[in-house]
C-alpha cells in the first residue's frame, strides 16, 4: 500500500514538474499565480519522508529532517512550488551523496531575509498572488 501511494505521488509530482515546465512563459510574461495557502511543517516532513525514504535505504543512507522548534507549526506559501523545491534538491542530495546520510533542516533564517527585502519586491511585481 505504501509503494503504490509512493507511486501515486511519484505520478502527481511529475505532471506537477510538466505544469510547472510550461509555467516559465507565464513567469516570462509576468502571469504566473502564486496560490498562497497553509503548509504545515509536520504534514511537510511526513511526505518528504514517505517519498524519500526508499531512496535513502536502497542506497544505504541516513535521511534526517530536522524541523527547528522555533517554527510555528504553519507557513503560508505556495505548497506546490514549495514542495518542488525541497524534492529537486532533495533529490540531488541524494544522487550525488554515496555514503553517510542527507539532511535537510528547517529554521528560521536569522539574518539577511526581511518582508521587504528588494527581491522580494521585484518578485512580488512579476507574480499575481490568490489564496
Amino acid at each position: 500500500m505504501e509503494f503504490a501511494s509512493t507511486i501515486r505521488d511519484s505520478g502527481v509530482d511529475l505532471l506537477k514538474l510538466i505544469s510547472g515546465i510550461l509555467d516559465l512563459s507565464k513567469v516570462e510574461s509576468g502571469t504566473v499565480t502564486v496560490d498562497v495557502g497553509e503548509v504545515r511543517f509536520q504534514e511537510m516532513q511526513q511526505n518528504l519522508e514517505r517519498t524519500f525514504g526508499h531512496v535513502a535505504e536502497n542506497k544505504g543512507l541516513t535521511f534526517k529532517i530536522d524541523i527547528d522548534s522555533k517554527l510555528p507549526p504553519a507557513i503560508y506559501t505556495d505548497a506546490q512550488r514549495l514542495d518542488q523545491v525541497l524534492k529537486n534538491l532533495l533529490s540531488n542530495a541524494f544522487k550525488f551523496t554515496e555514503r553517510g546520510y542527507v539532511r535537510l533542516r528547517v529554521a528560521p533564517a536569522p539574518t539577511g531575509w526581511s518582508a521587504n527585502h528588494p527581491s522580494l519586491a521585484r518578485a512580488k511585481k512579476r507574480f499575481r498572488v490568490i489564496g
